[in-house]
């Protein structure tokens, strides 16, 4: 069995206007990828290991999280 998060290049197709999903997506080199004009990354921030979370992250986190729940 292979987690969603291993294939996630093969999941998109790039036409999607944003991208919501939990920290275990988070990468620097997806964010890129996906970076645009029009584009939102709205993947859960993730903390440093060992490392607290910042404040402003926190606060996006909340933002992502009430989006998310929505859906």
């Amino acid at each position: 069995m292979v987690h969603d998060s291993q294939v996630w290049d093969d999941l998109l197709h790039s036409g999607e206007t944003s991208a919501w999903a939990d920290k275990c997506y988070v990468s620097a080199a997806r964010e890129a990828t996906f970076a645009g004009p029009r584009k939102f990354w709205g993947v859960m921030r993730k903390a440093s290991k060992g490392g607290a979370l910042y404040p402003v992250d926190k606060y996006i986190n909340r933002i992502i999280a009430m989006v998310r729940a929505r859906v």
